[in-house]
């Protein structure tokens, strides 16, 4: 069974449709979005997997929330 990460990624990359989605598809980029609610044992693998998978460039983004909750 391949890893859940793998397929995902897998998946991803013959969902392509079109010219500029192809050129993103064929780069050896990725970002990882997540919020602190994301254990970092659980990035790291999913980091880990990426570059296993070719991906030489893998970036974290990180959401943050706002300080103040919204009025309303």
């Amino acid at each position: 069974a391949l890893d859940p990460i793998t397929a995902r990624l897998a998946e991803l990359k013959k969902s392509v449709i079109g010219d500029s989605t192809a050129i993103v598809a064929d780069s050896d980029e990725v970002t990882i979005l997540a919020d602190k609610s994301v254990p970092v044992s659980v990035i790291k693998t999913i980091m880990s997997t990426c570059t296993g998978e070719g991906y030489e460039k893998v970036s974290l983004a990180v959401i943050q929330q706002n300080s103040q909750a919204a009025a309303g």
